[in-house]
């Protein structure tokens, strides 16, 4: 019961996570290659976490064998994958705003540097629950507390958001 409730929030966080994405794709219209471009990277790794929370349901992978893996890491392969071009797209908009010579403020320095620590932490996490890597209870405990501390930091993320547009 406590892994399907811990798998429905990241369902509906990164769900969260994948509407604002495509939100802010659809606010790049216009505004150049460059943004749509760095912009349509996040809507990627966003889809990729959404659909590795789904896998990560319990009972959604347990039938399915990857590379003679059963269950399948396809959750984790997804998150992997997801939080790399999440990092890039970061790591190009930490590029681009140094480069403009502007002040930044710092509602969006924060906004950004946390949603790489976190980005990194699920990273890490992800790669801790590899089937190959599950040998003991601590694995999953460490998995588990890079989970837990990216979320954190995505939370800070989605404050800072807030106080940079809302107030």
């Amino acid at each position: 019961p406590h892994s399907s409730a811990a798998a429905i929030f990241f369902i509906i966080g990164t769900g969260l996570f994948l509407i604002c994405t495509l939100i802010d794709f659809k606010s790049t219209i216009g505004n150049g290659l460059i943004a749509m471009v760095n912009s349509s990277l996040y809507v990627f790794g966003a889809a990729a976490l959404e659909a590795g929370s789904i896998a990560f349901y319990p009972g959604v992978m347990d039938n399915v064998t990857c590379n003679g893996i059963k269950p399948c890491a396809l959750g984790q392969y997804l998150y992997v994958a997801g939080t790399l071009v999440i990092c890039f797209a970061l790591l190009w908009d930490i590029a681009r705003l140094l480069r403009s010579g502007n002040v930044i403020p710092y509602p969006f320095i924060i906004a950004l540097f946390s949603a790489l620590v976190g980005a990194v932490n699920f990273n890490y996490g992800a790669n801790f629950l590899m089937p190959q890597y599950l040998t003991t209870y601590d694995q999953v405990q460490k998995g588990g507390l890079f989970f837990v501390v990216g979320g954190c930091c995505f939370m800070i993320h989605a404050l800072a958001v807030c106080k940079a547009y809302l107030f």
